[in-house]
């Protein structure tokens, strides 16, 4: 059984700083993007939009082009704040790190709709989940590389301006740990390179932890007129935002982020502050269902289990809401044609 492909419009932003390595490492550029019949004045068009398989399918091939698996994490960490426009200006002008986080999650959308934020705040650190609607494996991941790295750079940069010195960088470190999602890669000393040693992988959802201490201290210098009027800038953007989302990738969000737990419509349609009777209907509109992408979400995530050579069938059926591991089988030939052990024998290099 095929799915639909989301048909949610994405803009380009980024992608230019992905033509950038791949012209340093002798690539063609404009093969690159004729693929898709793209040129490469459409990077720097921000009303230029591709659907979401697209976008996959150029990231894929910029994957395989430049033959760096680790392209996310070259991207993100090229990527400053003022990369970010109107979200960027706003980022500069917070008061803290606390407050830019809040813009982070607000706004984000406006950046990506492949990607969401929550925040989550203890008594002494914040934890900031990352949650994607991007269900191709590779892509996911370089993705996820581009955003932690981001989220990272942008952290490392505040903390200039609330008067950590070296010296606290090292006895009280803002990033206490991290977490993926998905398995450890082959070039795990690029992450640590970046990110230092304190991560963990095949964990329930991607996250970075900070200490609250940094966190909650305010920033120097900040201009209050110039924060309140990038604020009305990323306001006008976040409407055009959502005015143009897709419904099945607000529901593919919601549904990726219950982290194991089985959904249903009435679930899904409440936190997307709807009854049932529309979402249906809404869904119905773009050619998809409730169904679909439920079975679309626990493809990927099956995929992602099943290829952590930590995991076995059982665990990943009970997962994914299955208790009996005969019907995650049947269900799983259905989705992709083979069974999960041949699928596991694909992708788990340790068999």
């Amino acid at each position: 059984m095929k799915h639909n492909q989301l048909v949610t419009q994405v803009t380009l932003y980024y992608l230019n700083h992905v033509a950038e390595v791949l012209r340093s490492r002798q690539r063609s550029v404009e093969q690159w993007l004729g693929a898709e019949n793209l040129r490469e004045s459409d990077l720097y068009d921000s009303s230029c939009v591709v659907d979401v398989d697209v976008y996959c399918r150029l990231i894929v091939s910029a994957i395989r082009l430049s033959s760096m698996p680790h392209l996310g994490l070259v991207i993100g960490a090229q990527l400053s704040i003022n990369h970010h426009g109107a979200l960027g200006f706003a980022l500069l002008n917070c008061g803290s790190i606390k407050e830019m986080l809040n813009f982070f999650q607000r706004y984000l959308i406006t950046r990506t709709p492949l990607f969401s934020l929550d925040i989550d705040r203890h008594q002494d650190e914040t934890q900031v989940v990352i949650n994607s609607s991007l269900v191709n494996e590779q892509v996911q991941r370089a993705m996820t590389e581009v955003m932690v790295t981001t989220l990272f750079s942008t952290i490392q940069t505040a903390l200039s301006r609330v008067g950590q010195t070296p010296i606290q960088a090292r006895s009280l470190p803002i990033i206490k740990r991290v977490g993926f999602r998905y398995s450890q890669p082959d070039y795990l000393p690029k992450y640590q390179q970046l990110m230092g040693s304190n991560m963990a992988f095949s964990q329930a959802q991607t996250h970075i932890v900070l200490n609250n201490h940094w966190v909650d201290k305010q920033m120097q210098t900040v201009d209050q007129a110039s924060l309140t009027q990038a604020k009305m800038f990323c306001e006008q953007e976040l409407a055009n935002s959502i005015a143009h989302a897709s419904w099945q990738s607000k529901v593919l969000m919601q549904v990726i982020k219950q982290n194991d737990r089985v959904p249903d419509i009435q679930t899904i349609a409440e936190q997307l502050h709807l009854v049932p009777r529309t979402l249906h209907r809404y869904l119905k509109k773009e050619g998809t269902s409730f169904k679909i992408i439920l079975e679309q979400a626990q493809l990927a995530m099956a995929k992602q289990y099943l290829a952590e050579h930590t995991s076995t069938i059982k665990s990943v059926a009970y997962r994914l809401g299955y208790s009996d591991v005969a019907n995650f089988r049947r269900a799983f030939k259905r989705w992709c044609g083979i069974t999960p052990q041949q699928y596991k024998q694909e992708n788990d290099p340790t068999l």
